[in-house]
C-alpha cells in the first residue's frame, strides 16, 4: 500500500544538481537521469503542436531531413527547436511558401549549423591573447576579441564566470581584469 506523501521534483542541469546534492537536504534524493529525446519525438512534438491549432487535418510544414537538422542545431532541447521552428516557419509564411521546408531553405536563412558555442569562443580568445609568460588581460579586451575572431558578442559578467570557472585569477584595476597563465609552447 502506498501512502500519500509529499513529492518534490527539480529539474536542473547536472552542473546543478551536483551544486544540490551537496546540501543536506536534497543529498539523500535519488538523481534520475533523462536522455536527450531523439528525432521522432522532436517530428511528434511539432505535428503535435500543428494538429492543436487546426481544425482539419494540416498539411506538415517540414521535411524529415530539415526535421533532423532542426533538432541537432537545437541541442535535443525541446524549447530552442519549437523556438527555431517558429522562426522558420515566420520566414515561410513571409514568403507565402507552399511546399514543406528543406535543407535548403533551411541554408538560406542561415540555419544549418549549430551557434558559436561561447567557451569555444573564450578559448579561440585567449589563444589569441596569450604570451609565452602569464599576463593580466582586461576583460573588454576578450569580449573584443571573441567579437572579431566569432562574432559572438558576450556580456562581460558572462565572459568573468567562464574565465572564473576556468580558474583564472581576477582583479579590478579599476575594470575586471583576469591573469592569463603562459601558453605551454
Amino acid at each position: 500500500m502506498v501512502e500519500a506523501a509529499s513529492t518534490l521534483i527539480v529539474f536542473a542541469t547536472p552542473g546543478q544538481a551536483n551544486l544540490l546534492k551537496k546540501t543536506d537536504t536534497l543529498a539523500q534524493f535519488p538523481l534520475v537521469k533523462f536522455g536527450k529525446p531523439g528525432t521522432a519525438f522532436f517530428e511528434e512534438l511539432f505535428r503535435h503542436r500543428i494538429q492543436g491549432t487546426h481544425e482539419e487535418e494540416a498539411i506538415y510544414p517540414f521535411r524529415e531531413e530539415a526535421v533532423e537538422q532542426l533538432t541537432s542545431i537545437s541541442g535535443f532541447n525541446p524549447r530552442e527547436f519549437i523556438r527555431l521552428c517558429s522562426l522558420v516557419l515566420t520566414e515561410m509564411w513571409v514568403r507565402k511558401m507552399k511546399e514543406p521546408c528543406s535543407l535548403d531553405f533551411l541554408k538560406k536563412l542561415n540555419i544549418d549549423s549549430k551557434p558559436p558555442d561561447a567557451n569555444e569562443a573564450l578559448e579561440e580568445a585567449l589563444d589569441a591573447l596569450a604570451e609565452n609568460e602569464a599576463r593580466w588581460v582586461n576583460v573588454k579586451e576578450i569580449q573584443k576579441t571573441i567579437l572579431e575572431k566569432r562574432g559572438l558578442q558576450l556580456d562581460l559578467k558572462s565572459i568573468g564566470r567562464m574565465l572564473s570557472a576556468l580558474g583564472c585569477q581576477r582583479r579590478y584595476n579599476p575594470d575586471a581584469e583576469y591573469l592569463l597563465p603562459p601558453t605551454s609552447s
